[in-house]
C-alpha cells in the first residue's frame, strides 16, 4: 500500500494490492497522467508505527526513485533511474 499526499482522491492512498513497487509507480503514474501531471520522482520511507503515540523518527526518504522519460516509437513511457538509485 502507499500514502499519497493530495486533496485528490486518485492521487492518494493505494490498497495493499500491488504485486510490486513497479505496478504500484505505474499507478500513480496514471493518476497523475489524467490530471495532466508528471511524476517526476517517488520517495520511500521506512515503515510507519502502527501506534499513534510513537515518538519514533520517520525516514520519509529512506529510498528516492527518480522517474526519465524514454521514448519508444510513439508511446512515452517513464521508467526508473537505475543509476540514481545505485
Amino acid at each position: 500500500g502507499a500514502v499519497g499526499l493530495s486533496r485528490r482522491d486518485t492521487l492518494m492512498d493505494r490498497p495493499l494490492s500491488y504485486t510490486s513497487l513497479a505496478d504500484l509507480i505505474q499507478s500513480y503514474q496514471e493518476a497523475y497522467s489524467a490530471v495532466f501531471h508528471t511524476l517526476r520522482r517517488v520517495r520511500l520511507s521506512q515503515v510507519l508505527p502502527h501506534d499513534p503515540h510513537s515518538a519514533d523518527t520517520i525516514e520519509w526518504r529512506q529510498l528516492v526513485v527518480v522517474l526519465v522519460e524514454v521514448s519508444c516509437l510513439s508511446t512515452t513511457i517513464q521508467t526508473p533511474d537505475i543509476e540514481a538509485l545505485q
